[in-house]
């Protein structure tokens, strides 16, 4: 199996002529026998080919992914390595971790060492999980990953009604406008503001079940680091939940994908005094403090603050809520028909080989989501069964199911692992290089100064800065064997995309037509660029 998908690479200019829509009869009366122009077009096109390998080419990088989360010491793991890599971008390498160690129901492994990291480093407690670090990235893309319903369940009320009503907000007076009356800006803002902190207190029960687990896991790492500090234990989990999510979903609804278009500017000033209020209110909940003096315009929005102190605490508690039953669960296997029942409001069917289940959603939208989510899982559970049985691979699945209360579980989340492994594969190839100056290092070989070091931590452990942390001899093996079995696998993951490529262009060379498709033969051998490097 070989997949490519096409997006953002080359880039081509193409001429379209624009015509009307015309039949047979009304073509033959124009005049001079043709159809009149309307004009032209200038399209210019970018598209790329991401190479996607069948996932036991990257069985070896997968093993040491989730092998990092046993090693120690850390920084000589595969997931220690991405981390430090110089000049890295965090987010290119959270994102992917996030969902390969979701897909191994071990995230929550990954995130207490990550997080462990971070309070033993915080040197200011003021500050803890405010910094840039890997971290915060991995906790963001979660809740982007995982958040976007509940996200929309909070605050897309509000935020559609803040576009469509265009009220204006503005309580600086030194930004008034003539015309403005202070009063009336003061009531709107009140609203939208206590909405939106009503949509986000009152939803903590649409918290994705996987996200209150890591909301949970930072509350006792916090708490094992500063037992008698509950308000640290809440600083943790606001500064992700509402900091990085919520008050940046308000301040930026296009780019939560709550919005499809920007805001103009009397709306985007709302929505950043909006997601200010969020900011203040947090900050005064979880530090029992007053409210910050220097925008004392945003006191009277928090007046009914206190009435709400017993909810904020829900959204990092993990519990059964007390309407949660368990129904029972089908294996995917087993269902051999979903459909809506006709001439029936809001009811759909679940049919098996012995049984049917008939259920009612509260309305349409419900409905729907629920039919979608289930042809997704068992199409993906078809698909997945049929590619265990041609890799003949013994690793069968360990019996996911589909529990029919819930729509929590990861495997509901769309995942492709092998695109993901691919992601971080490219990651460790552009900074090749660099690991084989580590491993240089680590020999005693002598590199030019020009090249980039070992890394501080790595050179703590190797070097037993920190005394009794381990046997320096010992990490530095570990740390030199780690990076040689990456290289390696490197070298077999582009030899297997390179023997992918080459067939793929003698198919595409071989086929009928091949010179007339969109991106020309030539510009095939551009798939091949990646391949010419030497890094072995």
């Amino acid at each position: 199996m070989y997949l490519i998908f096409m997006y953002h690479f080359l880039k081509s200019f193409f001429r379209y002529s624009l015509k009307p829509h015309a039949s047979s009869k009304e073509h033959d009366s124009t005049k001079n026998g043709g159809v009149p122009k309307l004009g032209e077009i200038y399209l210019q096109l970018f598209y790329t080919a991401d190479h996607i390998l069948p996932l036991k080419i990257y069985q070896s990088l997968y093993k040491n992914l989730i092998s990092s989360l046993s090693l120690q010491p850390f920084c000589s793991s595969l997931v220690g390595i991405l981390e430090y890599l110089p000049s890295i971008d965090l987010t290119s390498v959270a994102r992917p971790l996030m969902k390969v160690f979701i897909s191994a129901e071990e995230f929550s492994s990954l995130l207490r060492i990550f997080g462990s990291q971070d309070i033993q480093n915080c040197s200011d407690v003021n500050t803890l999980f405010r910094s840039q670090s890997m971290t915060s990235k991995i906790i963001y893309e979660e809740m982007k990953f995982l958040g976007q319903n509940y996200l929309s369940i909070s605050l897309k009320p509000v935020i559609d009604m803040i576009y469509s009503q265009k009220k204006c907000c503005e309580v600086d007076p030194t930004k008034l406008r003539s015309g403005d009356k202070l009063e009336d800006n003061k009531f709107n803002l009140i609203f939208y503001g206590e909405m939106a902190f009503s949509g986000m207190v009152e939803s903590y029960q649409k918290c994705p079940a996987l996200l209150r687990r890591t909301f949970a896991d930072l509350r006792e790492l916090v708490a094992q680091q500063y037992p008698d500090r509950t308000d640290l234990q809440r600083l943790a989990v606001s500064s992700f939940i509402v900091l990085r999510f919520f008050a940046a979903a308000v301040m930026n609804p296009k780019l939560f994908g709550l919005k499809g278009e920007q805001p103009d500017a009397v709306t985007s000033r709302t929505l950043v005094l909006v997601s200010k209020i969020l900011q203040r209110a947090s900050n005064s909940a979880v530090s029992e403090r007053a409210l910050n003096s220097k925008e004392p315009w945003l006191s009277s929005v928090l007046e009914r603050k206190e009435r709400r102190k017993e909810s904020k605490n829900e959204i990092s508690e993990v519990h059964i809520l007390d309407d949660e039953k368990r129904k029972g669960e089908i294996d995917l296997h087993e269902i051999t028909r979903i459909e809506p029942v006709r001439n029936v409001k809001n009811v759909f069917r679940i049919a098996t080989s012995n049984y049917e289940l008939l259920l009612q959603a509260k309305n349409s939208n419900e409905m729907n989501e629920w039919l979608v989510q289930l042809q997704l899982q068992t199409q993906g559970r078809v698909k997945k069964e049929r590619e265990e049985r041609s890799d003949n691979d013994q690793s069968s699945d360990t019996g996911s199911s589909c529990l029919l209360d819930s729509l929590d579980d990861f495997s509901l989340y769309d995942i492709d692992t092998e695109r993901e492994l691919e992601t971080l594969h490219l990651t460790l190839y552009e900074h090749a290089e660099t690991l084989k100056i580590w491993k240089n290092i680590l020999e005693d070989i002598e590199v030019p100064s020009e090249h980039p070091s070992l890394p501080d931590i790595v050179l703590e452990q190797v070097k037993l800065i920190l005394k009794g942390a381990c046997d320096p001899a010992v990490a530095k093996e570990q740390f030199l064997s780690m990076i040689q079995e990456v290289l390696l696998g490197i070298i077999r993951i582009e030899s297997a995309h390179r023997e992918a490529v080459d067939r793929f262009i003698k198919q595409m060379r071989g086929s009928k037509g091949s010179q007339d498709l969109f991106t020309g033969d030539d510009n095939y051998l551009l798939l091949q660029s990646r391949f010419q490097g030497n890094i072995e």
